[in-house]
């Protein structure tokens, strides 16, 4: 194939659990819809258009990460690519940004008393 057409819309859902937690991240894209497409590749790093890691995440159109793979501290670029049976890759989708979570730094209100009395035995 000599082109390798490659449409996608990215787009990632953090699912939280607590406001700087989460269980996982679902990356998601619209699928190619050539005949000989063989499967895509993820792609993400810390600098936009630099990535450091990848998972081939076959024909799937989405990819669920755990906590363990991204540090919810920093940003995260996020790229897709398409390949062939024949090997050929296709272009980096629209890149898309994994934005940071703020760490909590506010310490939490102190208690307030509600009631004093004097107890007698």
């Amino acid at each position: 194939m000599r082109n390798l057409i490659l449409i996608f819309i990215l787009m990632i859902i953090w699912i939280p659990i607590q406001a700087q937690t989460y269980d996982y991240i679902l990356v998601s894209w619209y699928e190619n819809q050539e005949s000989d497409l063989a499967g895509y590749k993820v792609y993400w790093g810390q600098a936009s258009k630099n990535y450091t890691d990848s998972l081939d995440v076959g024909l799937n159109d989405f990819a669920l990460f755990t906590p363990d793979i991204f540090n919810i501290y920093k940003d995260y670029y996020i790229a897709v690519t398409a390949y062939d049976s024949a090997a050929n890759n296709s272009n980096f989708s629209t890149e898309v940004l994994l934005k940071a979570s703020k760490k909590d730094t506010v310490p939490p209100l102190p208690p307030n008393p509600k009631n004093i009395e004097k107890l007698r035995k």
